[in-house]
């Protein structure tokens, strides 16, 4: 961002920038303290407060080049208002050789503490069929509302072979139950792990099943038996045998997992995704089946899978994707996804690359157990660029959005209201 752009961005907020600008390169008297807690108030401000400190976070200069930049600050300052050198210290006699940041800075993070996992490097456009882009590019710690949506976190509901069911997510690590010859446990940081009891679990043992759920705001991760380990996106649920005693390790997914399979050429691993399956032997893979979607997607990131759908078929060589349709028989090779969206919800962010609006808020309700209404909006005309972590409250990830200028969003209950 230049500081042309940065001057456009906040000119209903001038004189507040200016007092900013000047706060960094030398310092602020009292008067001018006061004057910029004072101007924090009105309408704008915090946007405004939240540029400049991007704009100075990323235009950091030498020494020299900083001297310069002053003096032409202070030339243009000083003919924009008789005011400002009451507020303002000079190059010649500063407040302090080495300046901490200025009063304002201090408190608006202290107000913003509670909330201060910062939302870094995100961008944003809207675009419209003929307007041009609005950019906005924050590096941000937002104060959330009294009442607020959490982010989703560590859950699940593990079902037993027995039909017995185990809240995941909140008990401590240990063991929660025996099927067959094998333990299941519970690990730190929401992982859930398999275990022969003694010697091959997989011999002369009956094939029993487990299934792990998580629910809309949930995720949890596990490893089976054979070393496999799944991680489960919010709203995903797998079916698995609790050792794999086959001449094949087979599983069933509902909506998105991450898979690292353990390699064994013998005893081939296949996901089943409804109509669709995926025959592995040993690889890194995505697969993204939820119902309520027009496809199932499923990305290669190491090794070699083949792709069934019905009679069709498709193998996948590294950084490939395959498409098949709900409900049709068919499969689309995309050569080239953006694996850093593919990637994302496991890496714990949202990751937009001209994400639709639809597309967004569809990641956004799993994410936060929330439905959504739009009201006089073009759901699928929306194109946003950008990364926002998904530890955040809901209030954080809806002020960036709103900061496109082109959507506004209100919460009443479990339902977000999306207008233009």
């Amino acid at each position: 961002m230049s500081i042309q752009e940065l001057l456009a961005a906040t000119e209903n907020n001038a004189e507040l920038v200016d007092l900013i600008l000047w706060d960094r390169y030398v310092g602020l008297t009292k008067q001018g303290n006061a004057r910029m807690q004072q101007l924090m108030q009105q309408p704008g401000a915090e946007e405004a407060f939240l540029l400049c400190e991007y704009y100075l976070d990323t235009n950091a200069l030498p020494e020299q080049e900083e001297q310069q930049q002053l003096l032409l600050l202070r030339k243009e300052l000083l003919e924009k208002s008789a005011a400002l050198p009451v507020f303002i210290t000079t190059p010649e006699t500063p407040v302090h050789t080495t300046r901490v940041k200025s009063v304002i800075f201090r408190q608006w993070h202290y107000y913003a503490a509670g909330f201060a996992a910062a939302v870094a490097g995100v961008y944003f456009y809207f675009q419209h069929p003929i307007t041009t882009h609005k950019p906005v590019t924050k590096d941000v710690a937002i104060v959330a509302p009294a009442k607020d949506v959490a982010p989703g976190r560590d859950q699940a509901v593990l079902r037993l072979a027995n039909g017995d069911t185990v809240l995941l997510g909140t008990r401590q690590p240990g063991n929660i139950a025996t099927e067959g010859n094998t333990h299941v446990i519970q690990m730190n940081g929401g992982m859930l792990f398999y275990e022969a009891a003694s010697g091959n679990a997989a011999s002369g043992t009956a094939m029993v099943y487990n299934s792990i759920t998580t629910p809309r705001a949930g995720k949890y991760a596990l490893e089976l038996e054979d070393g496999t380990k799944v991680w489960l996106n919010a709203a995903s649920s797998l079916r698995y045998p609790v050792a794999f005693n086959g001449r094949e390790r087979v599983v069933e997914v509902s909506g998105e997992a991450y898979f690292e399979v353990a390699a064994n050429a013998r005893k081939p691993f296949i996901v089943k995704a409804g109509k669709h399956t995926v025959h592995v032997l040993g690889t890194h893979f995505n697969i993204s089946a939820y119902p309520e979607e027009t496809t199932v997607n499923t990305t290669l990131l190491e090794g070699s899978v083949r792709v069934t759908n019905g009679e069709v078929a498709q193998y996948l060589n590294p950084g490939q994707q395959a498409q098949a349709s709900n409900g049709a028989f068919n499969i689309k090779l995309n050569p080239n996804p953006d694996l850093e969206d593919v990637m994302a919800w496991k890496n714990g962010v949202f990751y937009l690359n001209a994400s639709s609006l639809n597309h967004l808020m569809l990641q956004v309700c799993r994410w936060y157990d929330m439905d959504v209404e739009y009201i006089n909006v073009n759901k699928s005309a929306g194109r946003f660029m950008g990364t926002i972590p998904r530890d955040v409250p809901l209030s954080q990830v809806l002020y960036l959005l709103e900061l496109t200028g082109s959507i506004h969003f209100s919460v009443e209950g479990k339902k977000i209201l999306v207008r233009q």
